[in-house]
């Protein structure tokens, strides 16, 4: 059977996420004596941890803007810097939704697009994902937020859903990505895989 449709991961396969964080954090006066490399990754780190946790049922569910909230949180007060104002916390919140694509992406969507169904699957919530792809130039067939499917990757669930929600099957689908751990799920659930090799690796 014919691949049909590509889902792509986007944070740090098409996104490049830790440029935005990094601005975003530079901005601050709170934070122009941290290390907005060091803090960005941080941040990233931490909310991967929180994201996994739920996915294997060890936490409770949370959508992804709480996951962003409470891992940001948790990073400030490791670096003793948990002073911003309810202003410059949505400030740095909002990074997430200025995020630019990797230069190549957008013509290579595109050529894409023209032959196949194109949608994000991703642990983003929708609104991130839909003002980055603005932000970036990207026009999608569909957006799939893990929030929508109300449960997150890498858990088994997540991809069913997703491919009930675009009406296609496993082997009609390839999803591309750029973390091995998210190629192995979906390829567990019949999907066809890429790998991606991205400009910097989380």
């Amino acid at each position: 059977m014919s691949i049909r449709a590509l889902l792509f991961d986007v944070g740090g396969t098409v996104f490049d996420w830790r440029s935005a964080v990094v601005a975003g954090i530079k901005s601050l006066p709170a934070l122009t004596e941290q290390d907005a490399e060091d803090f960005s990754a941080a941040w990233r780190e931490r909310s991967l941890v929180e994201i996994e946790a739920i996915a294997a049922e060890q936490e409770p569910w949370r959508p992804f803007d709480a996951v962003l909230e409470s891992s940001l949180r948790h990073c400030l007060r490791q670096m003793n810097c948990d002073e911003l104002s309810d202003r410059e916390n949505k400030y740095l919140l909002s990074a997430w939704e200025r995020m630019p694509a990797w230069p190549e992406a957008p013509a290579a969507l595109s050529r894409l697009q023209d032959h196949f169904f194109l949608a994000p699957l991703t642990i983003l919530s929708l609104r991130v994902a839909a003002h980055s792809s603005r932000f970036a130039g990207l026009t999608w067939d569909a957006i799939i937020s893990c929030d929508a499917l109300g449960v997150t990757k890498p858990h088994p669930e997540s991809y069913r859903r997703a491919l009930a929600a675009i009406g296609r099957s496993g082997e009609e689908v390839l999803f591309v990505a750029a973390h091995p751990s998210d190629l192995r799920a979906a390829r567990e659930h019949g999907m066809k895989t890429a790998y991606v090799i991205a400009h910097l690796f989380d």
